[in-house]
């Protein structure tokens, strides 16, 4: 899965993907970087035949080009970008080591900033429960066939993705501590309204209002938004239990609790 992403995103420009990997896969550390990570080449071994290496991940490629008899050999050096570190569990107490793997640069993420960014990883909980139950507007497809369920899926994520951007947007409107939070201090519901609403009006004023008005609409728009920000989320975790026993969850009695702010540090690759 990993080899299919990484030739996904070398194929297409301005893809990247951040992924958390398991502690003991063995790898060649081709140099440490400034900022504790390290570029390391990722060896794929035959499903069959585990001794045999059939490619390698890559970030970078570079292509040896050599003759032999007479036939010219392309050898293929693919390399990856390791980060490693830890991130503080908090409804265990302890801290939990995190291995990830990207093909960002050191300029475009430091390696503290990828691990900032694992710790917030239950964002991406909150962004499925937004797609489903407020643009999809229900947590079931409404596609009856397998075709039509990635189309509809696609179009979603489309429109998170344009949400998304205004959400930025509006952020870098108020500045200050919302900017700094990016989109998460902006409601994507109260977004999405505006956004549906904006639309239309833009679509019944084609010809009545020149740029300079529909820009100045626009402007006017992101401050109503950027009037409903969010307060700062509460930075607390709560115990995974259900209050009857389903499965292998234990049983909650007495619901609990606790707020801490977020603990990570990065780990250097010798």
């Amino acid at each position: 899965m990993l080899a299919q992403l990484q030739q996904h995103c070398s194929e297409l420009r301005q893809q990247y993907y951040l992924v958390r990997v398991r502690a003991k896969l063995a790898v060649n550390v081709r140099h440490v970087l400034k900022d504790g990570s390290a570029i390391v080449e990722v060896e794929l071994r035959d499903k069959e035949q585990r001794r045999k290496v059939s490619k390698t991940l890559e970030v970078r490629e570079v292509r040896e080009v050599r003759e032999v008899r007479e036939v010219r050999e392309v050898r293929e050096v693919r390399e990856v970008r390791e980060v490693r570190g830890r991130v503080w569990q908090r409804s265990e107490k302890k801290w939990v080591d995190v291995r990830l793997w990207t093909n960002l640069s050191e300029e475009q993420a430091s390696a503290a900033e990828l691990i900032a960014l694992y710790a917030r990883r239950w964002e991406q909980e909150i962004f499925y429960r937004e797609l489903k139950l407020q643009v999809a507007r229900g947590d079931l497809l409404q596609s009856h066939t397998p075709e039509t369920a990635v189309q509809e899926i696609a179009a979603l994520l489309m429109a998170c993705a344009l949400i998304a951007q205004e959400r930025l947007a509006v952020a870098a409107e108020v500045g200050g501590e919302v900017e700094a939070a990016g989109a998460v201090r902006i409601s994507l519901s109260i977004c999405l309204e505006h956004m549906q609403a904006l639309w239309i009006v833009l679509s019944a004023a084609q010809g009545l209002m020149d740029k300079a008005a529909q820009q100045e609409l626009v402007r006017r728009m992101r401050q109503q938004i950027a009037a409903f920000a969010l307060s700062p989320r509460r930075p607390r975790s709560c115990d995974r239990k259900v209050r009857q026993p389903i499965k292998k969850w234990p049983r909650m009695v007495t619901p609990t609790s606790s707020t801490s702010p977020s603990m990570y540090e990065v780990t250097i690759i010798a």
